[in-house]
């Protein structure tokens, strides 16, 4: 067994279990029973979570090999110098941003009266801990770099628990800045998919698309004998303009009036040009389709 799979089932419980719970989801995503056979949910299920999971790692080596790359070329973590206010052991010691800040103001400005030695106990600390996390703050690759070489030559035990909070959170923000648009392609693969080939996952897909035309609502009513008819009431092409109803009744005596019996009840209208105006014919709401429903005969009907 490959040790990185085997440290994963050994002791990274909570990617496992994170790994084990995205399976778990995208199986049951997979349409219903009654559409799909378990066989075929369980395959596409276990595929989509591969896809994820293949894209995670390869987007997790390529942020690995650009911070490598960038510290190799100094870009990133680049080394003090001996003879500017450090030794020759610190030579090949990564700076990032607040280390390079710090060794330029003990050199530059000078401190004979130890004005920072007393502030940073006057503030218990704080004075140059909150300045130190700021700059980590804003220099997040500078510091992710830095610490990945710290953390590659002397271990995790090197670095604060702080630090490796940090390096985890600047993590992260880049690994989702990378995987965002990656993750959306390969779900919209899948829905394309399932689509055209399997017939499932047609609210999630034409949700997706974010058509704003064919718009419909289904009117019912009970006739006399008991039946029921069922309208589908709907529009193909909506509006993108609208302009203010001149013909809405604004008389004294009609403006307390319910817009149920109004003539015009709406206060705004399509404008001219668009679809569903006066002056636009063959694009107004249409009756899709009809069902009707014939009373039951049965004495246990409930109606």
């Amino acid at each position: 067994m490959h040790p990185q799979v085997y440290s994963l089932l050994n002791s990274a419980y909570v990617s496992l279990f994170a790994a084990l719970g995205m399976l778990i989801t995208c199986i049951l995503f997979v349409g219903t029973p009654k559409s799909v056979t378990w066989p075929v949910r369980f395959a596409l299920g276990t595929l989509h979570a591969l896809a994820h999971w293949t894209m995670a790692i390869v987007l997790m080596l390529v942020l690995e090999l650009g911070l490598d790359i960038c510290t190799h070329y100094g870009v990133l973590a680049s080394t003090a110098t001996a003879g500017a206010g450090n030794d020759a052991e610190d030579a090949s010691k990564p700076l990032g941003l607040w280390d390079a800040y710090f060794s330029t103001m003990e050199v530059n400005f000078p401190d004979p009266n130890g004005l920072r030695s007393m502030l940073e106990v006057w503030t218990f600390g704080a004075y140059p801990a909150v300045l130190e996390y700021l700059f980590a703050l804003f220099d997040m690759p500078d510091m992710m770099a830095v610490t990945r070489v710290t953390v590659c030559s002397e271990g995790w035990g090197s670095i604060s628990r702080s630090t490796s909070l940090l390096y985890y959170i600047a993590y992260i923000l880049y690994f989702w800045v990378l995987c965002v648009p990656v993750v959306s392609w390969i779900f919209g693969c899948y829905l394309y998919l399932c689509v055209n080939w399997l017939h499932i996952h047609y609210d999630e897909s034409f949700s997706a698309l974010r058509i704003p035309h064919y718009k419909s609502f289904l009117r019912m009513q009970i006739l006399e004998n008991g039946n029921l008819q069922m309208f589908a009431i709907g529009i193909r092409k909506v509006p993108r303009k609208w302009t203010r109803n001149i013909d809405q009744s604004t008389s004294s005596d009609t403006k307390h009036e319910s817009a149920d019996f109004k003539a015009s009840p709406s206060k705004w209208c399509p404008a001219p040009g668009q679809c569903g105006s006066k002056d636009t014919a063959g694009c107004g709401a249409e009756v899709v389709d009809y069902l009707l429903v014939p009373k039951k005969s049965h004495k246990n009907s409930l109606y």
